[in-house]
């Protein structure tokens, strides 16, 4: 399940990026996350630290009243 929620997660990111639709970043973060997976908790705690990452750039960004870069 946590795989899942990861993934549907770093497929948003990617999708936001490129702005051409969601069906890109659901297979890159599909494909993502089944690799990651295969690496054990150590490819879970990367796609984590990612997420957490762009989350907290988000954040800083937001309370500078900077817009954030998509």
């Amino acid at each position: 399940m946590l795989r899942t929620i990861l993934g549907a997660l770093v497929g948003r990111e990617v999708s936001q990026n490129n702005r051409g639709g969601g069906v890109k970043g659901a297979i890159v973060g599909g494909l993502l996350t089944r690799g990651l997976s295969r690496m054990g908790p150590l490819g879970m705690a990367a796609s984590a630290a990612y997420l957490g990452k762009k989350a907290y750039d988000r954040h800083k960004a937001s309370r500078a009243g900077v817009p954030p870069r998509v």
